[in-house]
C-alpha cells in the first residue's frame, strides 16, 4: 500500500517549489551518474527535474509517474524520454513487461510505500542482473516527523535498514553515504511544520540556497548534523 495521498496534495505546488533548485538536481542525481546509463527506469520522477544530469549517458529513460501532467512535461525534456503511467502501489505492475532495465532510479520513492522491503524487490525485477538499484531515502529514522507525516512518508532511514533491505533481497550494496549534512540541520530546525520540506520555505530562499549549493556541498564534510538523505547505490547478482 501507497502513502501518497497526503504528498498528493502538495505534489505540483513542491515540483514547482523544486524547479528553483537546479543546482541540487545536478548534485543529488550526479551521486548516480556513473551507474547511470544504458536503458534507466526513474520511478516517482515527477517533472524530470533531474534528467538532465544523466540523460547524455542513457540510451533510453522510462519516466514513470501517476500524473499525466507531470508526465507530459517530462516527456518534453528530451527525445530519449519515454513516459509510463503507472500505480506503483499495485500488487503487480504489469505495465512494465518487456521492460529490463540497466539501472532502476528511485529518488525519494521508497518511504512512500508501507511494504518497502515488496516495493524494492518489484524494482529488483526490472533489473538486469548485473543491474544497479538507485535510492536516495530521507536520513534518520528517529527524526520522522510531523512534516514526515504531511509528506506521505512512512519512515525515514538509517544506513542499516538500508543494508537490511539489500540482505534481504540479496542485493549488494555498492554505495551508502549520507548526504547534505545542512540540509539535515535545516531540517532540525523545521520538522514540526506540517508541510512538504520543500514548502517550508519561501521562493526566494530556495533561489539563494540553489546559489550557495556549492558550499551546501562542503558543508558534507563538516560534523555538524547527519544528513538529510541517504544515498545508495544497490547491485543486483549476475
Amino acid at each position: 500500500m501507497s502513502n501518497l495521498h497526503a504528498a498528493n496534495r502538495t505534489y505540483h505546488v513542491a515540483q514547482t517549489h523544486m524547479e528553483l533548485l537546479p543546482n541540487y538536481y545536478r548534485w543529488t542525481y550526479g551521486i548516480f551518474r556513473p551507474w547511470l546509463s544504458g536503458t534507466v527506469v526513474e520511478l516517482g520522477c515527477g517533472a524530470g527535474l533531474g534528467f538532465d544530469a544523466y540523460v547524455d549517458r542513457a540510451s533510453r529513460v522510462v519516466a514513470v509517474d501517476h500524473d499525466d501532467q507531470l508526465l507530459e512535461r517530462a516527456r518534453a525534456v528530451s527525445p530519449k524520454v519515454e513516459t509510463l503511467k503507472a500505480d506503483l502501489g499495485a500488487e503487480r505492475w504489469p505495465e512494465f513487461d518487456g521492460i529490463s532495465a540497466d539501472a532502476v532510479l528511485m529518488m525519494d520513492v521508497l518511504e512512500h510505500f508501507a511494504d518497502d522491503a515488496k516495493f524494492l524487490s518489484a524494482a529488483s525485477e526490472i533489473t538486469k542482473p548485473g543491474g544497479h538499484l538507485l535510492l536516495k531515502v530521507p536520513a534518520g529514522a528517529a527524526r520522522y516527523s510531523p512534516m514526515d507525516e504531511a509528506s506521505g512518508h512512512y519512515r525515514r532511514y538509517d544506513a542499516e535498514d538500508i543494508r537490511h533491505l539489500a540482505a534481504i533481497l540479496g542485493l549488494e550494496v555498492v554505495r551508502l553515504e549520507s548526504i547534505n549534512r545542512l540540509g539535515g540541520l535545516a531540517y532540525r530546525l523545521k520538522n514540526n511544520a506540517r508541510s512538504n520540506f520543500s514548502r517550508s520555505f519561501l521562493r526566494w530562499q530556495l533561489r539563494a540556497i540553489n546559489v550557495g549549493l556549492p558550499l551546501i556541498r562542503l558543508g558534507d564534510a563538516l560534523p555538524i548534523s547527519s544528513g538529510l538523505s541517504l544515498a545508495a547505490v544497490l547491485r543486483k547478482p549476475n
